[in-house]
C-alpha cells in the first residue's frame, strides 16, 4: 500500500530503539519476526520487517529493550510499504534484501501498559529537547 499524503497522527510519536517481536494468531514459530521499532507512539509503532505483513492483519507484539521487557499487547497492521532505499554504505550489495515499513497501531493494551508507553515517550521527549 503506497503512502497518498499527509499524515495524520493522533499522538507524538519518538525515535526509541528497542526490539520487537511479532507473532501473528497462529502462534507459529516460523512466522514470528524479530526485528527493531523506529519510532514509538501511544498508539502504536513504526517498524521494518523482511516479510510483507497483510494489511489489518492482527498480531501479539513483545518490546524489549537489551535489559527487560517493556509490554505486551495486541496490535493491527494498519499500513505497509516497500522500503525503497536501503542496504547502502559499506556493503554494497549486489541484490538488497526486500523490507518493509510497517505501522502497527496497538488494539488490544493494558492500562499499565498504555501508561509504560507515555512515559517512555515524555522521557525521549525530555532528551530531544537537550
Amino acid at each position: 500500500m503506497a503512502w497518498q499524503g499527509q499524515e495524520k497522527r493522533r499522538f507524538a510519536r519518538v525515535i526509541f530503539p528497542c526490539y520487537i517481536v511479532i507473532t501473528p494468531p497462529s502462534n507459529s514459530v516460523s512466522q514470528t519476526l524479530v526485528s527493531h521499532v523506529e519510532n514509538l507512539s501511544e498508539g502504536g509503532v513504526g517498524v521494518v520487517v523482511e516479510k510483507e505483513l497483510e494489511l489489518l492483519s492482527k498480531a501479539k507484539l513483545t518490546l524489549l529493550s537489551e535489559k527487560d521487557k517493556i509490554l505486551e499487547c495486541t496490535g493491527t497492521v494498519v499500513w505497509v510499504k516497500k522500503k525503497e532505499d536501503h542496504a547502502q554504505g559499506i556493503f554494497h550489495l549486489k541484490e538488497k534484501p526486500l523490507l518493509f515499513n510497517v505501522g502497527i497501531e496497538f488494539t488490544e493494551i493494558s492500562d499499565s501498559a498504555k501508561q509504560r508507553i507515555k512515559e517512555l515517550i515524555e522521557a525521549a521527549l525530555k532528551q530531544e529537547k537537550k
